[in-house]
This record gives C-alpha cells, structure tokens and sequence, in this order.
C-alpha cells in the first residue's frame, strides 16, 4: 500500500520566504519613492512655466476685452436707424468669446496643475522621511 508522504516546511525556509519577499517589496518601495523624490529639482520649473503661461493669457485675455469693448464701442457709436443693416454686415461677430473661453480654460488647467504640482512639492519633505529614515 502506498502511503503519500506529506511534506512539511521547517520554520527556517518559512522565513526566509518572507525575508526574501519583504526584501523585495522593500526595494520596490524604495525605488518608487526615490523616483519621487528625484523629480522634486522639477518641481519649481514646472511651477514658473504654469505661471508665465497664466500671465500671457491674461494679457491676452485683456487685450482681448479691451478690443472687444473700443469695438462695441465704436459700433454703437456709428449706429443710427439709417445704417443699422450697413453697421452690422460692415462689422462680422468676432470670434473673441470662444477664444477668451478656451483661454480661460487652458487658465484653469494650468490653476489645477499648479495646485497639484505645489501639493507634490510639500510632500517631498514626507517622502525624503520615508526614505532616509524609514528602512
């Protein structure tokens, strides 16, 4: 009659089983949180970009506002019950608007970005923690 044998662990291959995975999700975590830590020097820049490209658009934005205003302006200005019709084709419907919206919303996103970026960038000093001290 056969008999299956059963095979059993000792206490030492079990831990070194576990030493061995807890090694590697250590390294893993290490090197995720160094990359992290690693793109903090971008941090800054990345900033600086956002906020210069917000502050093109809103001197476009004004500019546009101010162009779109001398022009309603102008418009109603030259307008009598005469040259109604002749005012109105002579001046087109200008585009301004959804160029301000698109604008506003590239604003926005930068606005959003840059909140996520200075959230990343107080953070660092958590990762940096983690790193130096939490082995």
């Amino acid at each position: 009659m056969n008999i299956p044998k059963r095979i059993y662990c000792d206490g030492a291959e079990v831990a070194y089983v576990f030493s061995v995975s807890g090694f590697f999700i250590a390294l893993i975590a290490f090197i995720s949180i160094l990359s992290i830590v690693l793109t903090e020097p971008t941090i800054d820049s990345k900033i600086e970009l956002y906020q210069s490209q917000n502050a093109e658009i809103e001197s476009k934005i004004q500019a546009t506002v101010a162009s779109y205003l001398a022009h309603e302006r102008q418009t109603y200005k030259d307008l009598t019950p005469d040259n109604a019709i002749a005012v109105v084709s002579a001046y087109p419907e200008l585009h301004s608007n959804e160029l301000v919206k698109k604008q506003i919303e590239v604003y926005e996103d930068n606005n959003k970005k840059i909140l996520g970026l200075k959230e990343e960038k107080l953070n660092q000093s958590i990762y940096k923690w983690w790193l130096y001290f939490g082995k």
